[in-house]
């Protein structure tokens, strides 16, 4: 992660997806080794949204229920909506840090141990 932030800090970014390729690689960022530049990422796991971009997503997302319903069916989610409408100046974490619980499977296998399963930070699920 710490290598990924760096290269993100030398260029202009809107969305930093920390996950949800499912094993899938894409091509290399221009000039970086741990940024990926991620073409239509779904299922996605965490991401961080430069403050440039809250305006856009705001505008687009509507804030009454009917609307809101109509949105849902044109996009479905959240990932569905990035994917389509937000494109330019995206970034993917590589490797990824973060992966969903019954999809870490679909990770790199040398890379599935870094994922904590069953378990929060503070302990296990109860």
């Amino acid at each position: 992660l710490r290598r990924s932030v760096k290269e993100l800090a030398e260029r202009a970014w809107n969305i930093f997806y920390l996950g949800g390729a499912l094993g899938r690689q894409f091509p290399r960022a221009d000039g970086c080794v741990h940024l990926e530049v991620p073409t239509t990422l779904t299922t996605t796991h965490a991401l961080a949204y430069h403050r440039s971009i809250y305006d856009r997503i705001l505008a687009d997302v509507p804030g009454d229920m009917a609307a809101l319903k109509e949105w849902i069916g044109e996009y479905r989610a959240i990932d569905q909506y990035l994917a389509i409408e937000l494109q330019e100046d995206v970034f993917l974490a590589s490797p990824v840090v973060a992966s969903q619980e019954n999809l870490v499977s679909l990770e790199d296998p040398a890379l599935r141990d870094q994922f904590p399963l069953g378990r929060s930070l503070a302990g296990p699920l109860h």
